[in-house]
C-alpha cells in the first residue's frame, strides 16, 4: 500500500474545504431571495386633526393608520423564510409639517418621529421611495409651501434616506424615484401641478446611467408612469421616465403606489409591462406583496399575487409561514371599496 504524506493529505482537505467554502458563497450569491413591497403608510402626528379627507374610506383609514402598520410590520416580521428587505413606494407620512425649524422636529412628536419609531421595529432593512404627502407643496404659493430642502433634512434625519438611490442586491438592481423633483413640484413655477410626477433632468440622467449598466432592473415610483410629465428634458436622451422605461430591455418590472387601489397598469397605460400599483396599509392590513427574485434567471414572480382585489382598496388574507397560502374563513377588517372614484 502506498501511504500519501500527511502533509499531503491535510493540504488536500483544505483544498476541498476551501473548494466547499467556495461553492457555499457561490450558491448562496445566486440563490433565489424575497422581498416585501409596502404603501402608502400615511403615518400621522398628535398634530393631526381629524377629518379632513375626502369623506367615506378616507376619513375613517386615516385614524388608523398606526395600528394598521403595526399589524403589517408583525406580517413582515413574521415571514418565515425572512425576506431581504421591505421597499416602501411613497406616502410615508400624511400632514407631517409644522414649522421651517428642524430644530422643532427634534425636540417636538410629530409623524415624523412616530414613523420612525414605527419603521425601527421593523427586523428586515426597509428603504423608502418618495412620496407626494412626503413634501408639502402648494402651487402659486411658496409661502404656503415647505421647502424640498427641509423635507429632505428631515427624511435624512428619520429615515437615512436621500432623495433618490440605487439599492444593488444579488445581481438585481432597485431603482427608487423621486418624482417630486420636476417643475411640477416647485410652487414657484408657473408649470406647478402637483398632479403629475416629474423628475428633472439630473435625476432623469442619473436613472439612464443606472439602466446603463445592464442588471436586471426593478424601477419604484410613487406615481404610476402615466401620470408623470412628457419632455421634461427636452433635446437630451433621457427626456422623461416613461421615455426611458419604454427604451430600457433591463427593467423587469415597475412597482409605485398612490393609487391606494391593486391596480395592473398595463390596463390604463404604461411604457413597459409589468407595472402595479400596491394597494395602502392605510386601508387594510392585509395590503402587503412577497415577491421572489431569481439572480440565476433575472426573472421574478410575486408569490402572493391573487391576494389583491383588482380597483379595490384592500386584500384577501395570507400566511407567511413557509409558502404563502390564503387563508380560509378570515373576517375583513379593512376599509375596503372597488373603484377609482
Amino acid at each position: 500500500m502506498v501511504r500519501s504524506p500527511l502533509w499531503l493529505l491535510l493540504g488536500l482537505g483544505a483544498v476541498l474545504q476551501l473548494a466547499t467554502c467556495s461553492d457555499r458563497a457561490t450558491d448562496a450569491s445566486n440563490a433565489p431571495f424575497r422581498v416585501v413591497f409596502i404603501a402608502d403608510t400615511h403615518l400621522i402626528g398628535p398634530q393631526y386633526e381629524c377629518c379632513s379627507e375626502s369623506p367615506g374610506v378616507d376619513n375613517s383609514s386615516i385614524v388608523r393608520t398606526r395600528e394598521r402598520f403595526v399589524a403589517v410590520r408583525e406580517t413582515i416580521n413574521a415571514i418565515t423564510p425572512r425576506p431581504d428587505m421591505v421597499f416602501v413606494l411613497g406616502d410615508v407620512l400624511h400632514a407631517a409639517y409644522h414649522s421651517d425649524d428642524p430644530a422643532f422636529y427634534e425636540t417636538t412628536e410629530t409623524a415624523f418621529s412616530v414613523a420612525a419609531e414605527l419603521f425601527a421595529e421593523l427586523e428586515v432593512p426597509v428603504h423608502f421611495v418618495w412620496g407626494n404627502h412626503d413634501y408639502e407643496v402648494d402651487c402659486g404659493h411658496p409661502e404656503r409651501s415647505y421647502s424640498r430642502e427641509l423635507s429632505h433634512q428631515l427624511f435624512a434625519r428619520f429615515f437615512a434616506t436621500p432623495p433618490y438611490q440605487a439599492i444593488d442586491h444579488k445581481g438585481w438592481k432597485f431603482i427608487l424615484t423621486n418624482g417630486m423633483l420636476g417643475r411640477s413640484w416647485d410652487p414657484a413655477d408657473p408649470e406647478c401641478d402637483t398632479f403629475y410626477a416629474s423628475y428633472g433632468p439630473e435625476q432623469l440622467g442619473w436613472i439612464e446611467a443606472h439602466l446603463a449598466e445592464g442588471k436586471p432592473s426593478i424601477v419604484l415610483a410613487h406615481y404610476p408612469a402615466f401620470l408623470s410629465r412628457r419632455d421634461e428634458a427636452p433635446g437630451t436622451t433621457a427626456p422623461d421616465l416613461w421615455t426611458l422605461l419604454a427604451g430600457s430591455d433591463v427593467v423587469r418590472g415597475t412597482f409605485v403606489g398612490h393609487m391606494h387601489r391593486w391596480i395592473d397598469v398595463s390596463t390604463l397605460g404604461t411604457p413597459r409591462e409589468p407595472e402595479w400599483v400596491v394597494a395602502a396599509t392605510r386601508y387594510d392590513v392585509d395590503n402587503l406583496w412577497l415577491v421572489e427574485f431569481d439572480p440565476v434567471a433575472g426573472s421574478f414572480v410575486v408569490l402572493d399575487q391573487p391576494k389583491g382585489i383588482p380597483f379595490g382598496t384592500c386584500a384577501d388574507t395570507w400566511s407567511y409561514d413557509g409558502e404563502p397560502m390564503p387563508v380560509e374563513n378570515e373576517v375583513e377588517t379593512g376599509d375596503c371599496v372597488i373603484g377609482l372614484g
